[in-house]
């Protein structure tokens, strides 16, 4: 039981990073094209 728990976590923790660190550029590439094209339209 000890040994699926800490595989559970490890692949939780795992995951977690990857995820966020894959959702996080994209979210600020995307941001400074919408912020650039806002603000000469603005």
């Amino acid at each position: 039981m000890s040994s699926s728990s800490d595989n559970d976590l490890s692949k939780s923790f795992e995951s977690t990073p990857i995820d966020k660190a894959i959702c996080i550029p994209p979210k600020t590439t995307s941001n400074t094209a919408v912020t650039k094209i806002s603000s000469p339209s603005s």
